[in-house]
């Protein structure tokens, strides 16, 4: 695979890394994911950074500290059907040109107006935890 594949498997899976603790990702009283968890920030120009799940585990998804974050867990087939795309966008050290995150992709192009896509994307996604 090569930097900006579009991953087609409707089987695939993705990590997304949420801050556990932060109020505007996680509902204090359900648990659940909030929209906020699934939405690109304004410099990521609509696209979700994700990991792919069979490039990584769940301890480096998690950047091997799960007391400060949590993933949530997406199937490629909810992004097909929102009409996102998965891209594979691997993250490469530039000093000595190792990888830093080979298992590293975007969704998108999420329009940052419309909140409903990151709302289901929040509905549809897993709570992966380790405690």
């Amino acid at each position: 695979m090569n930097k900006g594949d579009i991953i087609n498997n409707p089987d695939e899976i993705f990590y997304r890394r949420v801050y556990r603790k932060d109020k505007r990702y996680i509902d204090k009283k359900t648990g659940k994911f909030l929209s906020r968890a699934f939405s690109p920030r304004p410099k990521d120009d609509g696209f979700l950074s994700v990991d792919l799940a069979r490039l990584t585990s769940i301890q480096s998804a998690l950047r091997n500290d799960p007391q400060r974050f949590v993933l949530g867990e997406l199937i490629n087939k909810d992004i097909i059907k929102l009409g996102l795309k998965s891209i594979y966008d691997p993250i490469i050290k530039n000093d000595n040109g190792q990888e830093e995150n080979r298992a590293h992709c975007l969704i998108g192009q999420i329009d940052e107006e419309d909140e409903s896509i990151a709302g289901i994307l929040a509905r549809k996604a897993k709570k992966i935890e380790l405690e």
